[in-house]
């Protein structure tokens, strides 16, 4: 029996019960080996016992930007070219449901503050407007001021109320070619 386990024995020794160091020097200490390994087992099971403990694995960590913006780039002005979309906005006309229909007649370009916006955490960046713009005033020349200013306007007058109504729905000229520059930092 004890020679069939000798081998084992041998490999035991070897592995758990001696320090092996470079240039090959094994020492051959029984208290030096098992010391090792007490302080290997002790090492892995505080560690592991800490990390249970804390929880250090379980928990969600939260990233916080900070400095975080989106601002659209003017590109150089060479003049306003107008895209494909812009030679027949008809093309791009919807009437398949009555909640949302849209015709577009013409494209323009927005504002610099309206081109694009954060919401929260979403970036919108608007390819089509349908915009209302409402007058309330009224008087003698109202009116003709009104049409003076789009074709398309609608006077109201009721109950002493009176109003200037435009309803226009476009495309954005060039909302494909915007350059918008993320900042960001954590």
């Amino acid at each position: 029996m004890k020679a069939t386990c000798a081998p084992i024995f041998n490999f035991m020794s070897d592995s758990f019960l001696a320090v092996s160091l470079p240039r090959n020097l094994v020492i051959h200490s029984l208290r030096l080996g098992i010391f090792l390994r007490v302080l290997q087992v002790v090492t892995v099971v505080t560690a592991a016992l800490y990390s249970v403990y804390s929880e250090i694995l379980f928990e969600h960590h939260d990233v916080k930007e900070w400095g975080v913006g989106v601002k659209a780039v003017q590109a150089v002005a060479t003049g306003v070219q107008a895209g494909p979309e812009c030679e027949h906005p008809e093309l791009y006309a919807y009437n398949g449901d009555a909640m949302l229909s849209h015709t577009p007649t013409s494209c323009k370009v927005l504002p610099t503050e309206e081109i694009n916006y954060m919401h929260g955490s979403n970036l919108f960046v608007p390819t089509f407007v349908d915009e209302e713009t409402v007058w309330d005033k009224c008087g003698a020349n109202v009116k003709d001021s009104c049409k003076k200013h789009s074709s398309e306007a609608v006077y109201t007058e009721a109950n002493g109320h009176c109003a200037c109504t435009l309803n226009e729905q476009f495309l954005v000229q060039n909302a494909d070619e915007q350059r918008i520059r993320f900042v960001y930092g954590y």
